[in-house]
């Protein structure tokens, strides 16, 4: 978003994985859409209403250090935010309430349900 405004909307079918999975996978890809959008200088805010996202953007060099839960995706995060960091682009991370009736969340929960719902159609009628 910019300004209020939607600019992409993207849901990624992940098959199979744990929320924290789909979770960092959604600020992946999103920083990855970003990129397109951003000038040098300027500041990508992550709001997500999962601390554990939240806590490991802040904290990220300590997440891809030791035998932590889904370091590789802490791994393609940091780097991520290494390019970002290149090209001066600030990333700043803000957590909000799930479910407190905020339209960018609920828009996010209603197209993660929508893609997890196609995704298994497919699945289900063999046409993955």
């Amino acid at each position: 978003m910019r300004d209020g405004k939607m600019l992409e909307s993207l849901g990624v079918p992940l098959g199979e994985g744990t929320n924290n999975e789909g979770e960092l996978m959604a600020v992946l890809t999103g920083m990855a859409v970003s990129r397109e959008y951003l000038s040098e200088g300027e500041e990508l805010l992550v709001v997500s209403d999962s601390q554990y996202v939240i806590r490991g953007l802040e904290h990220i060099k300590d997440y891809v250090k030791g035998n932590r839960p889904n370091k590789a995706l802490w791994i393609l995060l940091y780097t991520m935010m290494d390019q970002l960091s290149d090209k001066n682009v600030i990333v700043k991370t803000h957590w909000i309430k799930g479910h407190s009736k905020n339209n960018g969340n609920i828009a996010c929960d209603r197209l993660a349900r929508k893609t997890a719902r196609t995704q298994m159609h497919q699945m289900i009628d063999g046409k993955k």
